[in-house]
């Protein structure tokens, strides 16, 4: 089926330095062409083993050795990252670390490197400490770090995923280690780790100001950086540590203040300015030298902790397993959970109910769902509320992972929507049994008796408080009210509210709201891959939702007056295509009807030969034009970058050749 083509996805999925990889033939001979999905915030996907995962917006490699906990080097061994160093135990655990104490002391898991040495921190240096607490028995224990010769408690303990500024001492051991205070047959389960060293070297001043050339002014007193007021513009630099052209975090304590202003930046320009005592976070982009600057201004007071971490707007692109054994690129919109404890029910309000740590796991394969069990007398409703959030008015989708316990049923319900839609979902066998004509029902089947219960009110008119109730019930049909014994139960986890018409991948949270940022997918190929008067763009694919905004694919030019695209328009249940050669030689549209599958959809183009194809059927055809697009490279948007293409892909294809009838029949059946 025709010579030169770019070929993404077909099961066969690979990932180089944070780059989707595509195979490019060219006479029977292939080699790699790279997409990159940008992303700027962590995201999570459902991997082979149906688990739901979690991967990066940031595609730098880390401190620790194996952040993830994979566990193919058992614990302990030279490269698997992790030792027991302590009393207790120390084990890898279904993708995470469980630390479980056995009396009194401390139970220590201990960062190694690929050679076994547990030095693995700079002294004297900041560190961003990210990590997930899968499942916690007791609160009360104390979990604590300790980093080369300095010890940090940490306070946030509740399940879900936290991110801490720690500092490193002075001990030359340069330890890293989880410490887990000692309480019988007590444990914690972490996953999902990541370490980032600042690289400004000696910002929290212990000693002195080794590492800074200070300028006029500049002093150590008592573990900061302090100025004296002089006239004039004075520094305290970091030389050659930072790239140009790259975006750096920067985050400074001023204390002590008493006059004039201080000043950071990456490479002299821009600055930002601190005229008070507080923390301050800056987001500056190097230029035009790679030197790193603290600038006095006549600057009478201190600073501390000072750190710069870059920002790599790239991210390692999510190959989901959800609904099919091949897996496809999963790309999705900016969303938000509103809810601010996805995990954590005893934050939750309880009206006729309680709440239990489950001794099942969890859609992330870990102890830490929740038994919900109906309490109370007589005939009442047993929930469980998220807190109150504030919504606007327009559609709404709310989610909840429940399993089946000793009762085989639930009910959603939104509390503060215009009509207060419900939902009724059965546990056993993954039905709607009812449901309120305003609203819409999804259940989707996650495996190990696991469903993702979804509810949509749509044209919601209501604006401000809303919560998200879920109802235990005995029962089949659209019951309400009934009496319970005080043993019956379901379990839940991962709760999502989200300002949209549909449901996205699983945000967790754990104390605040969380936005998930939208992806774009760019760039493979070059000019030589293509052909600018004649080839087949081919996808399968499936769309997100497409109610509010268009999405497309396409091959295409350096400018908007060259392209080949295919996709979904905003508010239509069409796809669309456009060939445009300086002017739009070819555009037709077809209507799909039911937009909630995938479809297998080529496009030829050819001089007076146009046609689309959707699975395995000629839907459209155009016998007139003559194309000549300078097509450069094979993306995921329609105009430059904007209309991103938002939903599955489990396939694409570019052909330089224009095929056949029957060849685009075999391609799209």
């Amino acid at each position: 089926m025709g010579k030169g083509i770019v070929k993404l996805g077909e099961g066969q999925w690979a990932v180089k330095d944070g780059n989707l990889l595509a195979a490019k033939e060219t006479n029977g001979r292939f080699k790699n062409a790279e997409f990159t999905v940008t992303r700027g915030s962590d995201a999570t996907y459902v991997g082979k083993d149906g688990l739901i995962k979690q991967t990066s917006s940031n595609i730098e490699s880390e401190v620790f050795l194996n952040p993830n906990f994979d566990e193919t080097i058992p614990l302990g061994n030279a490269g698997s990252g992790w030792s027991d160093s302590g009393v207790g135990e120390v084990a890898f655990y279904n993708g995470g670390l469980k630390i479980t104490g056995e009396g009194v002391g401390y139970a220590k898991a201990r960062a190694k490197t690929a050679t076994d040495s547990a030095a693995i921190l700079e002294t004297s240096r900041l560190y961003e400490l990210t990590y997930t607490i899968k499942s916690i028995s007791s609160k009360n224990n104390t979990l604590s770090l300790y980093m080369a010769g300095n010890n940090h408690t940490i306070t946030q303990k509740s399940v879900g995923t936290h991110t801490v500024l720690v500092a490193s001492g002075t001990d030359a051991n340069k330890i890293f280690q989880f410490q887990w205070s000692q309480s019988d047959n007590e444990s914690i389960v972490l996953g999902n780790v990541s370490l980032k060293e600042s690289l400004v070297a000696n910002g929290t001043f212990d000693t002195d100001l080794s590492s800074w050339s200070p300028g006029t002014g500049w002093s150590w007193n008592n573990s900061k950086a302090s100025n004296n007021g002089s006239s004039g513009s004075n520094n305290l630099t970091q030389s050659g540590i930072l790239d140009i052209g790259k975006t750096y975090k920067i985050t400074i304590t001023v204390s002590d203040w008493v006059s004039g202003n201080v000043e950071v930046s990456a490479g002299a320009l821009p600055r930002g300015t601190m005229s008070a005592n507080g923390t301050y976070t800056f987001y500056q982009t190097c230029t035009p030298n790679n030197n790193f600057y603290i600038i006095a201004n006549a600057f009478n007071g201190s600073i501390d902790n000072v750190s710069v971490f870059e920002i790599n707007n790239g991210a390692l692109p999510r190959i989901d397993f959800t609904d099919n054994a091949d897996g496809h690129l999963l790309l999705e919109p900016q969303s938000t959970n509103l809810i601010t404890y996805s995990e954590d029910f005893s934050e939750w309000n309880n009206s006729n109910t309680t709440d239990d740590i489950s001794t099942i796991n969890s859609p992330d394969g870990t102890q830490n769902a929740t038994t919900i069990t109906a309490s109370g007398s007589g005939v009442v409703n047993h929930i469980i509320s998220s807190v109150d959030f504030t919504i606007a008015s327009g559609d709404i989708t709310g989610s909840i992972f429940a399993k089946k316990g000793t009762v085989d049923y639930l009910r959603l319900r939104f509390d503060g929507t215009t009509s207060n839609e419900r939902a009724w979902y059965n546990l056993n066998n993954g039905t709607i049994e009812g449901e309120d004509s305003s609203g819409s029902a999804k259940i989707e089947d996650f495996g190990n008796g696991w469903y993702r219960c979804i509810l949509t009110s749509s044209n919601n008119t209501a604006s401000g408080d809303c919560g998200l109730q879920v109802f235990i019930q005995d029962t089949g049909g659209t019951q309400t009210s009934w009496e319970a014994d005080g043993t019956e139960n379901i379990h839940i986890w991962g709760g999502q509210v989200e300002q949209l018409e549909y449901s996205t991948s699983y945000i967790p949270t754990s104390g605040s709201q969380v936005t998930r940022d939208g992806e774009t997918c760019t760039g493979a190929g070059e000019a030589a891959d293509f052909n600018s008067s004649e080839g087949v763009l081919y996808a399968e694919i499936n769309p997100i939702a497409v109610k509010s905004d268009s999405g497309y694919i396409g091959l295409l030019g350096a400018s908007t007056a060259h392209r080949v695209i295919l996709g979904f328009p905003a508010n239509s249940n069409d796809v669309t295509y456009f060939v445009v050669s300086g002017t739009t030689i070819a555009n037709q549209s077809y209507d799909i009807g039911d937009m909630n599958q995938y479809l297998k959809i080529a496009l030829k183009y050819k001089q007076d030969d146009f046609a689309l194809w959707v699975n395995g059927t000629e839907v459209l055809t155009d016998t007139s034009g003559t194309p000549d697009i300078d097509i450069t490279h094979l993306g995921f948007y329609g105009y430059t970058t904007n209309q991103p293409f938002y939903g599955k892909v489990k396939a694409i294809r570019a052909y330089k050749e224009a095929l056949s009838d029957s060849e685009l029949t075999t391609l799209t059946s």
